[in-house]
């Protein structure tokens, strides 16, 4: 069984296939998460394209979706981002760590 995690984490994202038959890890991918501003905000555009970039690193190297039997996503505890309704962001993402509330 391969299964591919994908973790887009505040300072960085990673995307990660794990085999389980022998517990290796043949494919790991990481990049930088870069915060736009100093208010911690991040592009979420940018974030979906470095996610796809890796998942077409991992499918060039045979985990593809045909190859896995599994896919988790975790991120950041908390945020906000706004959508349109075709569900396309018109805003930055709003990290936890925003701390715009306490104005």
């Amino acid at each position: 069984m391969k299964a591919l995690g994908i973790d887009i984490g505040t300072t960085s994202i990673c995307v990660v296939v794990y085999e389980g038959e022998n517990g290796t890890l043949p494919f790991i991918a990481r990049r930088k998460n870069e915060f736009i501003s100093e208010n911690f905000e991040q592009d979420p555009d940018a974030i979906a394209d470095k996610v796809m970039e890796m998942l077409s690193e991992a499918e060039k190297c045979g985990f593809g979706r045909n190859a896995l039997s599994a896919i988790g996503i975790s991120s950041q505890m908390h945020g906000i981002l706004y959508v349109n309704k075709e569900g396309e962001a018109v805003s930055p993402f709003y990290t936890w760590k925003d701390e715009k509330g306490k104005l």
